[in-house]
């Protein structure tokens, strides 16, 4: 019996032959020991299933439609979460495991945007995506709890005790708070973070397509100096993105001719945002002149780690450029310094440098007599109007609790890092004789089954982060590209998968291949569970137009048959 949780998106249901996965006649499928099974079950949180490897089981096939980017098993080994894309967008879906029962599918972003990792953290489910999008959803219903937008492709997470890790694009690692607000960043690698994990210990590891993996720890951020990624608009402006208390990004760009900070209507509305307790208008220059206009409380403005404090910007339109929302005013200018870095194409900001003493400014004037008179007798009511002199002009200053990434050790790797996985303080790195990347050549190469030479380059390796070396290497097995790669709990089981379209599970003490997988595309990502029974596999499977969109297994669990296996408790 099939369960299908949308029409013509996902599919659950168990697999009843080994067959489906066109794999070599010589593959069989080995027994699982049930009384293992059954003491794990029953066995403290916790606790984990531990043997030498043999095979893998029958296979549970959870989807057979989509592509699959990524999956995670949550600690406890009840639920599967992965993200896919499902015609036009891309998707997570979060299932209980034992059995197979969907708990929500939701749409996360349009398909162009890869979501190419996840994981779980408490109560919620978090997302990277490379539109820039960090998103955490409850567990149980999808909801949208919390999101980020960074202005970066945004590729791997990972979940510390106090933090979250997302590593982008452009080689840095970004840390926020477990709210998703903004506290830090590093420069870890010089190309695309693939691979991000923290130990028990709370180390933080990266690995990049730079062809390095990093040991790292969390220290206090010193540095009030904040890179923002920058794009020129049609008026010539370089926008970047601000965030408003920490969470809600703003395209925003700056004008030294405005004594005041515009934001446009569009976004007062779309941030929900309310006029300042004493009400007011603060004026602002136009293409006709100066004009007084309402003023809107923005809250606490943050230029990444940086926070220019409370600011109050006048609403206008017409001086909003055409892919902006907000321009940074005199007032806020004269908080924080702004610095092209013509070279990165990123806008530098940092607290503004000291005044010397002869570019003091020079105290007005006392008023005369006369003057005093004329302002003590007037008439006039008092004016309510808000101006940048009435605001506190305190320098940006790095925000509360911000930190960063101190590199403790740099491991060079035998290729281009494609994953990084740590189980249970066991760490695995895979890796590629080159860059990882789906081109129209590749798949014309694939398609016609032209895969590159085994390789010592492309593989997996066990590490030992504390000497710097490599403990196993299991390389030379995958055609070309080895992608993705797991260790289980009690560090006897390796798993890795490529482009190739092989799952391969290794011995990890002698190093031997114990049994082999096909399946009919690309393998995306591997992972074991925590207790050390499944073996999780994400891949991509053609399309098929027939049957209902039912193609080849594409999202599939592997029990893990192990040689007298035993259940070890914390």
């Amino acid at each position: 019996m099939q369960i299908r949780l949308k029409p013509l998106v996902v599919v659950f249901g168990i697999a009843t032959a080994v067959g489906v996965f066109s794999a070599p006649a010589c593959v069989t499928t080995q027994e699982v020991d049930v009384d293992a099974t059954e003491r794990l079950r029953t066995a403290p949180p916790g606790s984990i299933l531990t043997g030498a490897p043999l095979g893998l089981g029958e296979p549970i096939v959870v989807n057979r439609r989509d592509f699959i980017y990524a999956l995670a098993f949550d600690p406890s080994t009840t639920q599967l979460a992965f993200v896919h894309h499902v015609s036009t967008e891309m998707e997570l879906t979060v299932t209980g495991i034992a059995p197979l029962s969907p708990l929500f599918q939701e749409k996360l972003n349009k398909s162009e945007f890869d979501n190419e990792d996840v994981v779980f953290m408490g109560d919620r489910v978090v997302v990277p995506s490379r539109q820039g999008v960090l998103r955490a959803l409850n567990r149980t219903n999808g909801a949208l709890i919390a999101e980020v937008t960074l202005g970066e492709a945004l590729l791997r997470v990972a979940v510390g005790k106090a933090h979250v890790f997302v590593g982008s694009a452009d080689g840095r690692v970004l840390i926020f708070d477990h709210a998703l607000s903004f506290i830090g960043e590093a420069r870890a690698h010089k190309d695309e973070v693939r691979g991000l994990a923290v130990l028990p210990d709370g180390r933080v590891l990266s690995a990049g397509a730079d062809g390095s993996m990093k040991v790292h720890t969390v220290v206090a951020a010193t540095r009030p100096v904040a890179r923002m990624p920058a794009s020129p608009l049609a008026s010539g402006d370089q926008v970047f993105l601000t965030h408003l208390d920490g969470k809600h990004a703003v395209a925003t760009i700056r004008d030294v001719r405005q004594a005041s900070t515009v934001i446009s209507r569009s976004a007062v509305k779309r941030l929900s945002l309310s006029p300042p307790a004493e009400g007011g208008e603060l004026t602002i220059i136009t293409a006709e002149g100066p004009r007084s206009l309402p003023a809107i409380a923005l809250g606490e403005l943050r230029l990444r780690t940086l926070s220019a404090g409370d600011v109050v910007a006048a609403v206008c339109d017409d001086c909003v450029p055409a892919g902006a929302e907000l321009v940074l005013g005199q007032d806020v200018l004269g908080r924080v310094t702004l610095v092209e870095d013509v070279a990165a194409g990123e806008i530098v900001a940092r607290p503004p440098d000291p005044v010397a003493s002869s570019d003091a400014p020079v105290p007005a004037p006392a008023p005369s007599t006369a003057e005093t008179t004329a302002e003590t007798t007037t008439t006039t009511p008092p004016t309510t109007t808000a101006t940048p002199a009435t605001m506190a002009a305190a320098p940006a200053a790095l925000v509360k609790g911000a930190v960063t990434l101190e590199t403790k050790r740099e491991i060079a790797l035998p290729g281009s890092a494609n994953d990084l996985n740590v189980n249970n303080g066991h760490v695995l790195v895979t890796f590629s004789h080159e860059k990882a990347e789906r081109s129209f050549d590749v798949h014309d190469r694939e398609r016609k089954g032209d895969f590159p030479p085994p390789s010592p380059k492309s593989g997996a390796a066990i590490v030992d982060v504390d000497a710097g070396t490599f403990k196993t290497q299991f390389v030379n097995q995958h055609l070309g590209f080895a992608v993705t790669g797991a260790i289980s709990a009690d560090g006897r089981t390796v798993v890795t998968g490529g482009w190739d379209r092989r799952l391969l599970v290794f011995d990890a003490q002698t190093g031997a291949l114990m049994t082999e997988r096909s399946f009919s595309w690309v393998v995306r990502r591997v992972r074991c569970s925590e207790n050390g029974a499944l073996v999780g596999v994400a891949a991509w499977t053609p399309v098929n137009a027939l049957n209902e969109g039912d193609s080849e297994p594409s999202m599939v669990l592997y029990p893990v048959a192990l040689q007298s296996p035993s259940v070890i408790t914390p």
